[in-house]
Parts: C-alpha cells; sequence; structure tokens
C-alpha cells in the first residue's frame, strides 16, 4: 500500500479494515493515476471497490457494500448515521455525529474532544489527532466514555500490538504508542 497517495488518517482506516474491526472504509484517494493500481491490489486481496469523480473511495469485502455507501455517502438527504452504521460505528456515536450537523463539522468535533478530558483507559478513544493519522478510531466517539468506541479502541491496540514489527506499521505503531503510552 502506498500511503503517500492518502490522506494520514487513511492509515487509521485502513488498519480498522485489514484488523477486521470495520466492514469498510471511506477515504480520499490523493493521486487519481493510483486508482487502477489500488483496484488491482484490492481485487487481489479479494476486495470490492467503488470511486467516485472527486477521488473518494469505499472499501469492502461484501461485494455490495461499497456501492451502497457511495449512493447514500453521496445523498442530499442528512444520511450521516446511516453511512456511520454501514462504516462500522457504533449506533450512539453516528447519532451524536448526526444531531451535530453532521459531515460538516465532524473534523471540529474530533478536534473539540481534548486528550486532557480522557480519563484512565478511555484515553484510547482519543480522536483530536485523526486528521494527522494519530488515532485508534476512525469515527467521533459520543462522549468521553463512550464503551463500545473503547471496545473499537482496545481491538485495533492489540491489532497494531501484534503487527508492529511489520514493516508497514512499525514507524506508525511507535507514533502511536508514544502518544497514547501503551
Amino acid at each position: 500500500m502506498k500511503w503517500q497517495h492518502f490522506p494520514a488518517s487513511a492509515k487509521v482506516d485502513l488498519t480498522q479494515f485489514i484488523a477486521q474491526i470495520k466492514p469498510a472504509i471511506r477515504t480520499k484517494l490523493l493521486c487519481k493515476a493510483y486508482a487502477s493500481e489500488l483496484i488491482q491490489l484490492m481485487h487481489s486481496y479479494g476486495w470490492y471497490f467503488a470511486g467516485d469523480g472527486e477521488g473518494y473511495v469505499v472499501i469492502a469485502r461484501d461485494k455490495n457494500l461499497p456501492e451502497l455507501i457511495m449512493d447514500v455517502d453521496q445523498s442530499n438527504q442528512p444520511h450521516e448515521n446511516h453511512l456511520g452504521l454501514l462504516l462500522g460505528y457504533p449506533s450512539c456515536c453516528c447519532r451524536f455525529v448526526s444531531e451535530r450537523g453532521g459531515e460538516n463539522n465532524i473534523d471540529e468535533l474530533a478536534s473539540k474532544r481534548k486528550k486532557i478530558e480522557f480519563k484512565g483507559e478511555y484515553t484510547l478513544i482519543d480522536v483530536s489527532h485523526y486528521l494527522d493519522g494519530i488515532s485508534l478510531l476512525s469515527h467521533v466517539p459520543c462522549s468521553y466514555q463512550c464503551f463500545p468506541s473503547l471496545r473499537i479502541a482496545k481491538e485495533m491496540k492489540n491489532f497494531i500490538h501484534q503487527h508492529k514489527e511489520c514493516e508497514s506499521f512499525s514507524l506508525w505503531s511507535s507514533e502511536l504508542a508514544r502518544y497514547y503510552q501503551f
């Protein structure tokens, strides 16, 4: 996988997908010339792919999911709750984002969540640096003590720990370990 063709946050999304924490991911492809190579790579893993003219891509294991997610995402109707559920986010978090302006405010919601406000093991659900690729979650948790988000973050932490020696994870896993102090 050529990380330079994706935003930094795609590391979080794709890792959750590879770890089978999420059924699908939606991200932006920064270099459209990489699309055909990406499609071949996805097919070699038995994964399915859909893209749009703006560079957004959806990758899933289920054959019908990429097109469905793309259709929901491009709907003019409010769709954040439905989209979040399709992407495997906790329903409480989908409602939280949906009730606070949806996609238009999602980055602001994430950045307002300050690490200092998370206590104990819930520091693992801090997403304030998701856009920089430093996060164990790819969604905004509904609260500072969201248990479904904590479960996902712990799964992600365990997967990263098990694969930290892999070349594609080593530097990133070190950055995550430093930030989350694990």
